[in-house]
């Protein structure tokens, strides 16, 4: 190659490197130099800019696109959310710095082939558009760290979701998915994970090796079970299950030692493994609305346990474990099977709301007046004798007492 090719190619690259800028002073030097240079196809990038910022901007400029509407498109941030786009021009490959591309709550159905070679695009929304299917062209996206796809008709997933390596957070919720693909495993990065409102019988193997998980999002799916792996989501910390069919919880589930959240209500649960015990971090768990006849003892240790929602189910007594709850503040059994509480229930120093309604008290122990911190306490619904509520007045002055 001759100097003089070599000249022009370092002008011509000079001057793209400027017309790509996201500073208005360089563009504007860009499109004075393209001036001098009829080699350089102006018109054509010009009109690539302006189908663009019509596209994405604003539908009002119609003919001259300049230097301060081209500057909008060279941020790394694009915002084009609510703007009524059905079609995405194929000049949006051309999008020369994008890393936040935000195109959620459009009509959007496909993109365009060159949108797949946006090579430094970290960050995409594509939620609230009408996308039935994506395809395998996804996984060329390997910078890709937050992908949302939320509020779209999905059914399934291509098994290239599985090269998005980098991704860290993945919305897919509220779509019609049945499975996921067995590639999913491979996101050894995804910290958060949003399944909720779909369609999901059964969940692939490969989401336990998904070790860096914090938060995992499955309720209001037709989930009968789970994997045996589950347990190796060791670094879970939030986990919703709820509006399910599981019967039963997997042996390793009690591995989930970070776990701080946990619902589990409207499900099918008849009983609970003795490992739940095992999750010390627990400071809320929902299991309510389930089929539960009785508690594991291991209830007992869960030392951080703050929330506990045991009501709508079927249980007959409680186990005098659950008196070793030192932090549990909001303990709600209505709609059960109860006659009596734990003996030691006044060892819940931390309890503010005591819910009992709608079960079989006809009395209530005199040491409920330690409850010191007892602030409400629901007894609607139970064949106590007036005497007894008058009496349980009596021992909790400072309570608010719905009968």
């Amino acid at each position: 190659m001759g100097f003089e090719n070599l000249a022009f190619m370092n002008h011509q690259d000079k001057l793209l490197q400027l017309l790509r800028s996201s500073d208005e002073t360089n563009v504007e030097l860009a499109l004075k130099m393209a001036q001098g240079m009829p080699e350089i196809s102006l018109d054509n990038i010009l009109q690539d800019y302006l189908e663009l910022y019509q596209c994405l901007v604003s539908k009002r400029l119609k003919k001259q696109i300049k230097a301060k509407h081209i500057v909008i498109l060279n941020q790394e941030k694009i915002q084009a959310s609510r703007c009524k786009i059905a079609t995405l021009p194929n000049s949006l490959g051309n999008l020369p710095n994008v890393q936040a591309l935000d195109l959620s709550h459009n009509q959007i159905a496909q993109l365009p082939q060159s949108f797949w070679n946006l090579p430094t695009l970290q960050s995409l929304h594509l939620g609230g558009n009408n996308f039935s299917h994506l395809p395998e062209d996804l996984g060329k996206l390997k910078k890709l760290q937050k992908l949302h796809l939320g509020l779209n008709s999905l059914s399934s997933l291509p098994a290239s979701l599985g090269d998005l390596t980098q991704l860290e957070s993945l919305h897919l919720d509220v779509n019609t998915l049945t499975h996921l693909p067995d590639s999913i495993g491979n996101l050894q990065m995804l910290k958060e994970l949003y399944l909720y409102d779909n369609q999901l019988t059964i969940l692939p193997k490969g989401l336990g090796n998904l070790s860096q998980l914090q938060i995992l999002h499955l309720n209001n799916n037709q989930l009968t079970q789970l994997p045996e792996n589950f347990g190796e989501l060791q670094n879970l910390k939030k986990l919703h299950l709820f509006n399910n069919a599981l019967t039963k919880l997997p042996k390793g589930f009690g591995n989930l030692q970070h776990l701080q959240m946990l619902y589990l209500e409207r499900n099918r649960l008849t009983q609970l493994p003795q490992e739940i015990g095992n999750l010390s971090q627990l400071n809320f768990l929902a299991i309510n609305d389930n089929q539960l006849t009785a508690l594991p003892e291991s209830i007992g240790n869960l030392s951080h346990l703050q929330v506990l929602y045991l009501h709508s189910n079927q249980l007959t007594a409680l186990p005098e474990s659950l008196s070793k709850l030192q932090h549990l503040r909001d303990l709600h059994l209505t709609n059960n099977q109860l006659s009596k509480l734990p003996e030691n229930i006044d060892k819940l120093q931390s309890l503010q709301t005591l819910r009992i309604r709608n079960n079989n008290f006809t009395a209530l122990p005199e040491n409920l007046k330690h409850l010191q911190n007892l602030r409400n306490l629901y007894l609607r619904g139970n064949p106590l004798p007036f005497s007894e509520i008058e009496k349980v007045k009596s021992l909790l002055p400072n309570c608010k007492i719905d009968v």
